[in-house]
């Protein structure tokens, strides 16, 4: 994931962090960590923007699979019907001529 521009003023954290109390080494790995965390995670526009692109993508294939599925369909139904009228026929030709 690409790093984002962070606002944070770790600098300024790490002394908040020191006034009350902590001290200053486990202050600044503290801020360190946190801010590695917060880089690592978060969601840039670029990252967004390769994601809706991936999403964009399957829906396209969605809508293929759908199509083909609905074409499919069709054709069974249509292929029962055409059979059942042969069958029915055959059964009146049999049966009642």
């Amino acid at each position: 994931m690409m790093s984002a521009t962070m606002k944070l003023d770790t600098l300024a954290w790490a002394k908040k962090l020191e006034r009350a109390g902590i001290p200053t080494q486990h202050a600044e790995a503290q801020v360190e960590l946190l801010a590695n965390v917060i880089e690592d995670n978060i969601c840039t526009k670029q990252n967004f923007k390769e994601f809706e692109g991936k999403i964009e993508i399957k829906l396209k294939e969605l809508e293929i699979k759908i199509v083909e599925s609905k074409n499919d369909l069709i054709k069974w139904f249509v292929g029962t019907f055409i059979v059942a009228i042969g069958v029915t026929a055959t059964i009146i030709k049999v049966f009642f001529l």
